[in-house]
Order: structure tokens, then sequence, then C-alpha cells
């Protein structure tokens, strides 16, 4: 930061070393204020960040009648025990979701952004053609929205067909009924 005798020595003046120091708070005013929204619960703001294929448990402080999800593509939400919301991420994007109490009046309005994690995600191109690898350690094919047809499709049909087998062997008579 400036100190008043190399600013004298560069020739600035005091209104200029004034607009420095104010600059200098407003600066330390937004890092504190950005301190403190950050480490206050992301829905206190009305805000809230979700990780595509995560849940986050949001407390509510009475119990509602309706939740409105402003874009089911890109999130879902359900109620458990009367008064803790459970969001749902499915793809990324941004929506809301509203909540509203028996009277129909508005407990909750929140503005939802889901994103991927980006952790442990690898993403290859080959020419426009994208696919996505979950490394986490070893990689391995991950379903995402944008990557290329062909791979979504086959990901899908496999993934689709574990889930069958894994319901039907759960259905199954065993052998010699």
């Amino acid at each position: 930061m400036f100190d008043r005798v190399s600013a004298m020595r560069n020739g600035l003046s005091n209104k200029l070393l004034r607009a420095g120091r104010f600059a200098g708070l407003t600066l330390f005013g937004a890092l504190a204020g950005a301190t403190i929204a950050t480490s206050a619960p992301a829905y206190a703001e009305n805000s809230l960040r979700v990780l595509v294929d995560q849940a986050q448990i949001v407390p509510l402080v009475t119990a509602p009648s309706m939740v409105i999800v402003g874009n089911p593509m890109i999130a879902d939400a359900t109620i458990h025990n009367g008064n803790i919301l459970v969001i749902h991420g499915k793809n990324y994007g941004t929506t809301n979701i509203v909540v509203l109490d028996h009277d129909s009046q508005e407990i909750a309005n929140l503005a939802l952004n889901v994103v991927t994690s980006g952790n442990h995600e690898l993403s290859l191109y080959r020419g426009s053609a994208r696919i996505t690898l979950n490394c986490a350690p070893r990689c391995e094919h991950e379903l995402n929205v944008g990557d290329s047809l062909e791979t979504f499709k086959m990901i899908l049909e496999q993934v689709s067909n574990k889930g069958a087998q894994a319901s039907g062997a759960a259905e199954a008579p065993a052998e010699g009924e």
C-alpha cells in the first residue's frame, strides 16, 4: 500500500491518497462480506448450489404442503419427516424451488444452481465428440449431458441393463421353485 512519504515523492496528491485509502477500505469491506457470506449456510441467502447426482438437505422452519420445482429436468425435491426438504441435482443448470405452507404462503424460494463436481472428471475429445470419464481412482465412463450421442446411448443401455438385471435378480424365484 502507499505511504505518505512515497506518495509525496511520486507527486501524488492527498486527494488520491484518500481515494486509495477509501478503495482499500471498500475492498476490505467487500472481502469481509464475502467471508461472512461464504461461512453462512448456502440457503441463507435463498441461493443453493447442488452437485449433479447428489442430494442436499434443507431444513424448513414449518411443514410445507407444496413444493414446486421450476425445471424438473434440472432438480427434484421431496419432503422428508414433515419439514426437511431434500433436493436432488439431476442435470446441470439453474432453476428455482418454491415451498408453500398449508395456507399457500411462501415458506422458501430458493435459486438453485446444479453443477458438476469436476473433481475426478476427465473429458476426452475426438473432433467435436466428447466422452466423459470419472477417474476415482480408475477411469470409468460417466453419463453426462453433452457427451457423444453414440457413447451416451451405449453407456445408458449398459447401465439400464445392469439395473434391470439387479432388480430382476432380486425378484427371480430360487432354482427349483
